[in-house]
Order: C-alpha cells, then sequence, then structure tokens
C-alpha cells in the first residue's frame, strides 16, 4: 500500500525512450489493488480511483528484422484496429496489433531471440481519460515528413525541432475493467516554448507552452483485454526517409540502422481517493 501514496501523488504518466531514467511514478505492484481482484467486479467511485497501469517493454533490432518478417505480427491480431486506420498506418511505415494475454511469453521469447538480449521494460500509470506521452526519440532537429491520407492523397511539411511522441489514452468500463481501449496517437512537441495561458484551480495563469504538432490521420484506437498486449512497430514503408515510420521508430547508432519496436501491456488497478 506504501506504492499508493507515490502513485496519487502524480499521476500524469509518461516514459522517455531510449532514456535509463527510472520510472517516477509506480513502485512494482504485483496483484490489482483491492477491490478490482475479480473480473467484474465493480468499484465505488466515491471511493477509488481508477488507474491504468502500462507495462512498458521497448526491442531495438536491426532494420528489417521486424518490417520485413511475419514472425512477431503472426501472434498478433491487425484487424482489431479499423480497417481504414490499419491502412493508414501501413502506407505511412507503421503497423500495430492486439495480442491475447496467453500469446506474451512466447512473443516475448521470440524478441529476446532477435535482440539477444532481455526486453527492456518501463512503468507508467494514467487515469483513464488522461494522457500518457512516451517519448520515441528526443532533440530531433528539422523533419520532412510526408503523410498517406485514407482517401490517398499525401501531404508534407518541415516540422520544427522537437521530441517523437505516442500520446496514449485509455478508457474503461468501470463496472467491467477486462477491456481497456487504448487511442494513440504520434505527435512532434516543440522544443520552443512561448508564453500561453494555462487553467488551474486558482484561475488562469501564464506559462511557458510548447506547440504540439499531432498526425491525426495516424491515430487509432484498439480494444486489450487486460494484461493483453498491443505492440506498435515500423512497417515495411518505413524504409522511405520521408515516412513517419522511418522518423518516429528507426535510429542510426554508428553507422548501423535500428528499428524499434514497443510492447504496451495495460492493467486496471483501484486506488482509494481517501488518504492513507
Amino acid at each position: 500500500m506504501l506504492c499508493l501514496g507515490a502513485l496519487l501523488a502524480g499521476l500524469c504518466g509518461c516514459a522517455d525512450w531510449p532514456r535509463a531514467a527510472a520510472p517516477r511514478l509506480l513502485g512494482q505492484i504485483s496483484r490489482p489493488i483491492m477491490p478490482l481482484d475479480r473480473p467484474g467486479q465493480s468499484v465505488n467511485e466515491a471511493d477509488y480511483y481508477l488507474v491504468v497501469q502500462i507495462r512498458l517493454g521497448v526491442v531495438e533490432l536491426p532494420a528489417g528484422t521486424i518490417s520485413n518478417s511475419e514472425e512477431i505480427w503472426s501472434y498478433l491480431d491487425e484487424e482489431a484496429i479499423a480497417a481504414n486506420r490499419w491502412a493508414g498506418l501501413d502506407r505511412n511505415g507503421l503497423r500495430a496489433g492486439v495480442g491475447r494475454p496467453d500469446v506474451w511469453p512466447d512473443l516475448e521469447r521470440i524478441l529476446k531471440q532477435m535482440a539477444g538480449r532481455e526486453v527492456d521494460y518501463r512503468t507508467l500509470a494514467t487515469i483513464p481519460g488522461q494522457p500518457a506521452t512516451i517519448v520515441l526519440k528526443d532533440q530531433q532537429g528539422e523533419q520532412q515528413i510526408f503523410t498517406f491520407y485514407t482517401d490517398r492523397t499525401l501531404s508534407g511539411s518541415i516540422y520544427p525541432p522537437g521530441d517523437n511522441i505516442l500520446t496514449l489514452s485509455c478508457s474503461i468500463n468501470p463496472d467491467d475493467p477486462t477491456l481497456i481501449h487504448v487511442a494513440v496517437v504520434p505527435q512532434i512537441r516543440g522544443t520552443a516554448a512561448r508564453v500561453g495561458v494555462l487553467g488551474n484551480p486558482t484561475g488562469p495563469a501564464l506559462a511557458p507552452v510548447k506547440d504540439i504538432y499531432s498526425f491525426e490521420p495516424l491515430a487509432f484506437r484498439a480494444p486489450v483485454p487486460a494484461k493483453g498486449l498491443l505492440v506498435v512497430g515500423p512497417g515495411q514503408r518505413c524504409q522511405d526517409p520521408y515516412s513517419l515510420g522511418h522518423q518516429f521508430l528507426t535510429l542510426q547508432r554508428e553507422g548501423v540502422r535500428y528499428e524499434t519496436v514497443l510492447v504496451m501491456i495495460p492493467e486496471v488497478f483501484a486506488a482509494p481517493r481517501r488518504p492513507l
């Protein structure tokens, strides 16, 4: 229960890749906090917060290992994402799929064999409806990215320096938290800050604000069973240097290009509202 104090002190999930800083939100929780021990068990919203904890794994592999292979994707249901969104991701060098809880041991074993090392994990948490941010590549210079739309049109823009991020938002049914709907949108968060007006409990206030550039045509939503997994990785078209998949999920280290695949394993917890 000591973990709850740190959890309730700041539920604003954020995980940085490839930084090695330890996650700040949660300690290790090995089981759901009461009263969500049984599927279908509801909670009294006046007494508890519902919290989504996401175990986040990242694997870097030589270019082509993921984008040109079906071994990983054969374990996943890509049709869980709407067909028009799935096609849009593919045209922009991205892939995403949902897996049942029982497929993860086999999938983790394959990823470990491909990478030759253990999967690197982080933990983040968010209140349903509140955004959580995953930083894929930080402090990038200007980027030229072309985006394919679902109507097969194409447009390109030059984006200012910033961080390449995925922003997540989770929603659940409080009476049946066994299915978690995860919405994902790729974004660029500008480095330069400007003065803006932000709302807070004491009223509007001036504060530094960074511009956010969202790739809404590539936003998608997927239903993920609790302890199941959502995998986001590069598609075949990530080899196009102007694709979003290339800019977000590939990197070059000592002349060798790598691809990054993300594994998100969500679970729902109930945290008491009243002080411990």
